[in-house]
């Protein structure tokens, strides 16, 4: 279990309620650790359970938190000073990191990036309370966070409803919580001191063809080649791979693809 709230607002006053009332919602979350940082007009706090894996970093002049686990094009395990590093930069397009995560970067100078996973399997919304580039933002894994702001009129979506009923999760990224917006995928929630709140694209599926004459087997042979890499790339770094049995195809072929490879797990 993880969830964060941040808060840019330029009223000290009310980053000060607001971060109040999100960590005593956080703190009815039984078993989680409470975390909090405030660096100028911008303020995070958070809950993690026992085993979520959390990287945060302090620059003295802002902050990044790294709730989950990102990969870089390398392999590597990234963390949340590697984050504030490539998301924040102010001349190069952000990195997109592999992985299961959502995380945060904030410079006075250079704003606030905010976004999750390439899969957009982490919920992330946003709301802007009010209009213009001075507008308080809120950003949350939670649609109850937004209540925490004194400012953010609590509506329910019927549509986001409806579509949460049918599919058990966000029908075409409409959200529960009406005046707010789900990160889609691919985008980071920006704000900046000059420009305010937008979506900053980091990457954009595209079809890729097969290569030319390919048969079925071959096509077979890559696909299991990607899958088993990717199992090789995710799996824990620092203790052996668990496992949650369903009793369906997609768990009995990741724990016989980790025993086939020699990867110890528990289940």
């Amino acid at each position: 279990m993880a969830h964060f709230a941040i808060i840019v607002d330029d009223h000290p006053q009310r980053v000060d309620r607001f971060l109040a009332s999100v960590r005593k919602l956080f703190g009815s979350l039984a078993g989680t650790t409470i975390g909090e940082h405030r660096d100028g007009a911008c303020g995070c706090v958070w809950a993690i359970g026992p085993r979520a894996p959390v990287s945060f970093h302090n620059a003295g002049s802002g902050f990044a938190l790294l709730i989950g686990y990102g990969v870089d094009d390398d392999g590597r395990r990234a963390t949340a000073a590697d984050l504030a590093a490539n998301w924040l930069g102010v001349t190069r397009s952000p990195r997109l990191y592999d992985g299961y995560h959502v995380a945060m970067a904030w410079s006075p100078a250079q704003g606030l990036a905010a976004g999750v996973d390439p899969m957009g399997l982490f919920p992330l919304q946003w709301a802007e309370m009010g209009s213009g580039p001075l507008a308080p933002l809120v950003v949350a894994t939670t649609p109850a966070a937004f209540r925490c702001h004194e400012r953010f009129a609590a509506r329910i979506d019927r549509r986001g409803l409806a579509g949460i009923l049918l599919v058990h999760g966000p029908l075409l990224d409409r959200p529960l919580m009406a005046a707010t917006q789900r990160v889609p995928k691919g985008r980071l929630v920006r704000w900046t001191p000059s420009g305010g709140t937008c979506l900053q694209e980091s990457y954009r599926l595209t079809g890729t063809p097969p290569p030319p004459g390919e048969s079925t087997a071959d096509r077979l042979d890559r696909v299991e080649e990607a899958f088993v890499s990717a199992i090789r790339r995710h799996r824990p770094h620092d203790g052996d791979a668990t496992i949650l049995l369903s009793g369906g195809l997609d768990s009995r072929l990741v724990l016989g693809t980790l025993a086939r490879e020699g990867i110890p797990g528990s289940r």
